[in-house]
């Protein structure tokens, strides 16, 4: 089984080879090939490219390993235990045929292995990609994600915040292909081919297309559910759905945890359980809140946050946000950006003017206070509250 590791995050992506046709192959010896990167048209690498350098091996007419290094000539990461036809891979290199032969690579299956670094030369993410074949992946450290194509796999994540996705199922589309059941309790995902993978130390999950399940083990896990009905089920932990806007996505959501139910970025209604927080996109989101505590990630965009129960922690983002504060009994309530000349507003529907309210300020930020015992705290704000407050 080929093995493919990482020694640099930055590297990770190469596995793509966006740019393949601009490589020269330079056939230094009969056991030695150098893949030089053509840089002339801009001067610089593409975005699509993270190998400056890509040596590689032979035993007579096979190809047993490749080696990616970075324009510092640095190792970046090493594709080895290969045995692959030399002349095949010359010919797929100038058809430009990057991610057909990364599959013919990996048959039948890869050992992955994630970068261990973390020192002020290379930071510790990676991005790892695997195969349609049965592969086995180890994150190792750092926050990582790990993107699925397809076979039954095992995914171990590591010390970090582990990503699983399958969202490169948006693309491929075959007809066949089904919304993925995962469950994180129990360690497996059924995915969009019908094969089982086995997980473990994965704290986000993300979705397909298609209507998927979404369970999570217990810990604070973070889940996207992609397109379609999806049910998302944080279990215990403190859980956070995202709705980020990803291609072919919209830039509006509405996330109402005290209903149980999201209108995700692409117009799907996603059921919603045992889940404390939400991030939404760069447009417009509505965010309402539950009577527990809850946490909310407005990103740019005109958003709107409905806060009534509970101690709540808003990020409105970039935009213009409202905070909505619709009883005097919610607790204790943190806005930590709130921006009044960039069009923020707070919305106190509890209180019919100033006279309900009480507006001190500390060195840390200012405090509202309303006659029923709540409080708004605006964490590092100390600049004029009553403008921008409205009844």
């Amino acid at each position: 089984m080929p093995t493919f590791q990482i020694y640099a995050a930055h590297a990770s992506a190469i596995w793509a080879w966006d740019e393949l046709a601009d490589y020269d192959i330079v056939k230094l010896s009969p056991t030695r090939w150098r893949m030089r990167y053509d840089a002339a048209e801009n001067g610089q690498l593409d975005s699509g490219v993270q190998a400056t350098d890509i040596v590689v091996t032979l035993s007579g007419d096979r190809i047993t390993k490749l080696e990616y290094r970075d324009d510092d000539g640095h190792r970046a990461a090493e594709l080895r235990g290969l045995s692959f036809d030399a002349s095949l891979f010359q010919l797929m290199v100038e058809e430009n045929s990057g991610a057909g032969l990364y599959q013919r690579l990996a048959r039948p299956g890869l050992t992955m292995i994630g970068g261990r670094q973390s020192n002020d030369q290379y930071e510790t993410r990676d991005n790892l990609v695997t195969s349609q074949f049965a592969d086995t992946v180890s994150a190792q450290s750092g926050n990582d994600t790990i993107y699925d194509l397809g076979g039954a796999d095992r995914y171990v994540g590591g010390t970090g915040w582990d990503y699983l996705s399958y969202e490169p199922w948006l693309w491929r589309d075959p007809a066949d292909a089904r919304g993925i059941v995962a469950d994180l309790r129990l360690g497996t995902v059924r995915g969009p081919d019908g094969r089982v993978d086995i997980v473990s130390a994965i704290e986000a999950i993300g979705g397909t297309f298609l209507a998927d399940t979404l369970r999570g083990s217990g810990g604070d896990q973070g889940f996207w559910g992609g397109a379609g009905r999806d049910r998302i089920e944080g279990r215990d932990g403190f859980d956070m759905v995202e709705y980020l806007g990803r291609t072919g996505a919209g830039t509006r959501t509405t996330t109402n945890l005290a209903q149980g139910f999201a209108i995700d970025e692409f117009g799907s209604r996603d059921r919603l359980v045992g889940i404390e927080g939400a991030v939404g996109t760069e447009g417009r989101d509505t965010m309402i809140d539950d009577r527990r505590n809850n946490d909310f990630f407005g990103l740019s965009g005109r958003d709107r946050f409905v806060l009534s129960g509970g101690d709540d922690h808003a990020w409105g983002g970039g935009g213009a946000d409202r905070f909505v504060f619709r009883t005097g009994t919610f607790g204790e309530d943190t806005i930590f950006d709130f921006n009044g000349r960039r069009g923020d507003r707070i919305e106190i529907e509890a209180a019919g003017g100033m006279a309900d309210v009480e507006i001190l300020q500390f060195d840390k930020g200012t405090h509202i206070h309303l006659d029923g015992g709540a409080m708004v705290v605006l964490a590092g704000y100390l600049g004029p509250v009553e403008p921008y407050l409205v009844f």
